[in-house]
């Protein structure tokens, strides 16, 4: 039997925990995990949180881990996304997929 879609069905939601490497790990075993590690790391360009995650969303690689965050989020309620400090290439690539899915961010720290 298929779920309903019709008027008054809420779909189930969609979580994307940001985490650090360097403190937490990854959440549980189970959350299929997006490494943003292999992006440069904006940090020491000394800008403020928000013009860093700008240039991340600049960076070659960038649209690439969010077109994998999105697949992996199609398939699963919860997804993880991590970087070294869990603040700058995480968090922008976990905005644009909340941007695309109107998935949750959660700060896993």
């Amino acid at each position: 039997m298929e779920p309903s879609t019709g008027p008054g069905h809420l779909a189930p939601r969609k979580y994307i925990l940001v985490f650090s490497y360097k403190f937490t790990g990854p959440p549980v075993p189970a959350v299929p995990v997006v490494d943003c590690r292999v992006l440069p790391n904006p940090y020491s360009l000394g800008a403020t949180p928000e013009a860093r995650r700008a240039l991340v969303r600049q960076l070659s690689g960038y649209e690439s881990l969010v077109k994998k965050a999105v697949t992996l989020l199609a398939l699963h309620p919860t997804i993880a996304i991590g970087c070294a400090w869990g603040k700058d290439r995480s968090r922008a690539v976990a905005e644009g997929v909340a941007a695309l899915t109107g998935a949750e961010i959660r700060e896993y720290h």
